[in-house]
């Protein structure tokens, strides 16, 4: 170790470097007293000295899509081949696999039985129904990690639609598109303990943005569904495997809202008389607003007048200006802030059925709604630099984790000083470019909100505090990234070191993918998504290009013995 007095020749200063030895660490974890608040880092710390610098090319896997980790890091979530089912494999530990290397065997037996050593298939449980599919990119694991919630959905047949109000359940619902069609989806509750499916609901006629969880959102047993279609915001409690509905939030606020509603007698020009001869209601042929929207405009007039002075009334003219702008917006995207706040984001119709190519561009309005009291409690535009500087403060709050002790802190922009600097790098970079600028800054920083819900991992090789990486390749939020064709460096932030490195294997699949390019003339789309695992040292690295997949195993390993790249 080198003393701080020591200095270079020219007077600078030698940088002082941590002892990286695991009995040093332990050591000190052991007899040193510490702040409590540090006492959570100086544990965490102890990953800089076991690290996953061992890579595997080409493992062969089972036919599945393989998805995330649970919670407890016990078991991984896939999805089977025909998006029918889902699958569950017990994680057998990071040195599962090593015997494997203390042997004779050849690479190809090894990739061929490496899957085998670290996993093994506990549940294969059949989910989705007729014709539907399982979206692979949609998973919610509930508190404590006892339950899956997945979705499906299904094609609607063209002789499906009967009536014009199975299309338009309020006079807020949103015209199809080509790019926005409408499908019949399907939420399933699993039991991971069990292994069998304990309830489901069904959403008929609908738009929900299943991807990435974008059109879900859980938080502890709150579960919200946006029906982009129809305008509205599902709320249900999940728990103990059943979906109990609780309210919608839409055309109503309050639970109790349509009973009120149906004691009053409805207007002729709402009914439509039916083939049986019996009449019904059409709440689409409603000519007042809904009472969302009504709570939307109350809140922009209410904010409007605060803001004016007996000088100035510029904020009311702006509100009359615009009136008919905001009567327009459509909900878009929805976010669980707690189990009593949404954060609401609306936007043009065009924006919210895909028939407008760059969405980052429009206009767009940030909501905190009640769902207690059905108030907003204040909107935002997508250019407010208020709340950039208040999801810059709450990061932590807008990302919605899973309640478990094996979750822990994400590194944000709240809670990290090198998060913080990455964060600002990436502002300046745009204000700095050309047709950037403050304005520009902010909308693109707050195009990330919503947050989808259970997208980032809790790995601690992504802690920013613990090491640091080129986060264009790779990243704390769960999604494809640009493959690399060169490995991803993680350096030690004790003293900048080499830490490891994760390789991008270049095995047949890319070889296959490679040639049909060329054959077509095109340069095929390489990208790479990493399923980390809570807190051992186990990485699942899946390289895609075009439709072929490769699957490489990162771990420690204490034989350290590569096998040469040897596909039979």
């Amino acid at each position: 170790m080198v003393e701080e007095d020591e200095r270079l020749p020219l007077g600078f200063p030698i940088k002082k470097t941590v002892d990286q030895n695991i009995m040093t660490k332990l050591y000190r974890r052991e007899v040193a007293i510490d702040n409590p608040a540090q006492l959570f880092h100086r544990q965490r710390a102890l990953y800089q000295c076991a690290v996953p610098e061992f890579t595997e090319s080409n493992v062969q896997t089972p036919s599945c899509f393989l998805r995330k980790f649970t919670p407890d890091g016990n078991q991984l979530l896939a999805f089977s081949r025909d998006q029918r089912s889902v699958e569950l494999y017990d994680y057998l530990g990071g040195g599962s696999g090593q015997e494997l290397y203390s042997s004779e065997l050849d690479s190809w037996s090894v990739r061929s039985e490496l899957f085998g050593r670290f996993f093994s298939l506990r549940f294969s449980i059949p989910v989705a129904q007729e014709n539907e599919f399982l979206n692979r990119e949609c998973s919610l694991f509930t508190c404590h990690g006892h339950y899956l919630i997945v979705g499906a959905s299904s094609v609607v047949p063209d002789d499906h639609y009967q009536h014009t109000f199975d299309l338009f359940r309020n006079n807020e619902s949103v015209s199809p598109s080509a790019n926005c069609q409408l499908e019949d989806y399907s939420l399933y509750m699993v039991d991971m303990r069990l292994g069998c499916v304990t309830d489901s609901r069904p959403f008929k006629l609908d738009k929900i943005y299943l991807s990435h969880n974008q059109g879900v959102s859980l938080c502890n047993t709150t579960l919200a569904v946006l029906s982009v279609q129809h305008q509205t915001v599902h709320l249900f409690q999940a728990s103990d495997g059943t979906f109990l509905p609780l309210q919608e939030i839409g055309r109503f606020c309050y639970p109790d809202d349509p009973l009120i509603f149906s004691e009053v007698h409805y207007t002729q020009s709402n009914v439509t008389a039916m083939s049986d001869g019996l009449h019904a209601y059409n709440p689409w042929l409603e000519k007042w607003y809904t009472s969302l929207k009504h709570r939307l405009l109350c809140r922009l007039l209410r904010q409007a007048e605060e803001a004016c002075t007996p000088q100035c009334q510029a904020p009311m003219a702006h509100f009359y200006m615009n009136h008919d702008k905001f009567v327009s917006l459509k909900l878009w995207r929805m976010q669980l802030l707690d189990e009593g706040h949404l954060l609401l984001k609306f936007a043009t119709e065009d924006v919210v059925t895909m028939r407008q190519s760059d969405p980052t561009s429009q206009p767009a309005l940030f909501g905190i709604y009640n769902i207690v009291t059905t108030e907003f409690l204040h909107i935002f535009d997508n250019t407010s630099e208020s709340l950039l500087q208040l999801y810059e403060l709450n990061a932590d709050h807008f990302r919605t984790a899973v309640s478990h002790p094996h979750c822990h802190q994400i590194s944000s922009v709240a809670n990290s000083g090198h998060a913080r600097a990455l964060h600002h790098k990436f502002k300046h970079t745009i204000m700095g470019a050309k047709y950037g600028g403050r304005m520009e800054a902010t909308r693109r920083l707050l195009g990330q909100l919503p947050i989808c819900c259970q997208s980032y991992s809790c790995s601690p090789y992504l802690d920013l505090s613990l090491f640091s990486y080129d986060d264009k390749w790779i990243s704390a939020l769960e999604r494809p990234k640009p493959c690399e064709d060169s490995s991803v460096k993680f350096f030690s932030r004790n003293g900048g070191i080499f830490s490891f490195e994760l390789h991008m294997g270049g095995g047949a699949s890319s070889s296959s993918s490679s040639q049909g390019a060329s054959q077509s003339g095109s340069t095929p789309r390489k990208l790479v998504a990493y399923i980390f695992h809570p807190y051992e040292p186990f990485i699942v690295s899946i390289q895609r290009a075009n439709t072929d997949f490769m699957v490489n195993f990162h771990f420690r390993n204490q034989y350290g013995v590569a096998h040469e790249d040897n596909p039979p």
